[in-house]
């Protein structure tokens, strides 16, 4: 055997990746997607429709509740009335693509866990409620392409104040859209027990049925049921396990309507709502919140409520301090320095309702 048989063959080099040459590419891929995508927008430009109320429903949904939000609220309120009223609809009323007002979409939410949708409804959504059904000419009655009223989507959402506000205002409880769902079978379908109990409790009925022929008791028990099957995967993704005990609340409610109707908490949301009107309140709700969460952690909900009306009934002169337990005691200042802030203004029994109200709202929150 010759010598060059017994060679082992070498190995070819490796060769070096080309690492500019990869990001390049990249970039040009990059370059033409953007490109591709702008020529896009460009084209469907005079096809889309910009709606004339769609930054006043973004303010809205936002929900901001300092000053500068309010502003923001207020200015595109009065430039809207302004500039976009006509003689056959005003500004106010003028509908978005689905059909939904301005009061609509102040009225929905749409959250997995209910206690989101409460605090929604308690911290963001009831103020700016208010202040549109302060706006003349606004359309109370409006419904959009499925025949949802407001009343409809704050049922539908969870948002018990906004709820009670509609009603107070002027809305059927007992009108059907157009699969003859009623707000408080749509409260029921969706396990929304708070908005339930405050719909009974404002006289609505709940022997009604949609064009199925089913009750609100009877859609309750069915999606109560759909949860018991969440480990299918067809109901994985729909329900969150903060809805069992909702549903089983719910239930109970339209098992008994007439005890659901507890006229207390009709009175707790027509106190909070009014003391909702004040910009001063308004800024410290988050913190009357986290009063709140702390004190439900603490077990210490009711002491929390005693104490803040028995604040608000001094007149700032005592010098003997506030008996609480020490569940309460890191609650104790915080409660001291708000009350003392809004004392000044007269506020102090709206910050004591307020919190009550906030109360009686975690305590369904699981």
């Amino acid at each position: 055997m010759s010598d060059n048989e017994n060679k082992t063959p070498e190995a070819a080099p490796a060769q070096k990746t080309d690492w500019k040459a990869i990001i390049g590419d990249m970039l040009i891929l990059i370059a033409c997607t953007g490109a591709i995508g702008g020529l896009c927008n460009l084209a469907m430009m005079p096809f889309e429709t910009v709606n004339p109320t769609d930054s006043l429903i973004s303010l809205v949904r936002k929900g901001g509740n300092t000053e500068k939000d309010w502003t923001a609220f207020h200015k595109e309120l009065r430039e809207g009335t302004e500039s976009a009223s006509t003689q056959d609809k005003l500004f106010i009323n003028i509908p978005d693509q689905t059909g939904r007002t301005v009061l609509m979409w102040a009225a929905y939410a749409n959250f997995n866990a209910p206690n989101k949708a409460l605090k929604k409804d308690l911290l963001e959504r009831i103020p700016y409620v208010e202040e549109l059904l302060k706006v003349p000419g606004i359309d109370l009655h409006a419904v959009d392409k499925d025949g949802f009223t407001a009343l409809h989507w704050a049922a539908w959402s969870g948002m018990p104040a906004t709820a009670y506000a509609l009603v107070k205002a002027g809305l059927d409880v007992n009108q059907a859209e157009s699969n003859g769902y009623t707000p408080l079978m749509l409260a029921a379908r969706r396990g929304n027990a708070e908005v339930t109990r405050m719909l009974l409790q404002m006289g609505a009925d709940p022997n009604l049925a949609n064009k199925d022929g089913k009750t609100a008791l009877q859609l309750a028990q069915e999606e109560e049921y759909a949860y018991k099957q969440r480990d299918n995967w067809k109901y994985t993704l729909i329900f969150s396990e903060a809805r069992e005990d909702f549903y089983k609340q719910t239930v109970a409610a339209l098992t008994h309507p007439a005890a659901a109707g507890d006229p207390g908490r009709a009175a707790l949301h027509e106190r909070a709502l009014k003391s909702m009107k004040s910009l001063l309140l308004l800024d410290l709700r988050k913190d009357m919140a986290k009063l709140v969460a702390a004190a439900k952690k603490a077990g210490a909900l009711d002491e929390l409520v005693k104490v803040a009306h028995e604040m608000a009934a001094r007149t700032g002169e005592e010098t003997e301090p506030v008996q609480a337990s020490d569940a309460m005691k890191d609650l104790l200042e915080p409660l001291t320095e708000m009350m003392d802030a809004v004392r000044v203004e007269g506020a102090a029994d709206a910050v004591a309702d307020t919190i009550e109200e906030m109360a009686t709202l975690a305590k369904d929150v699981k």
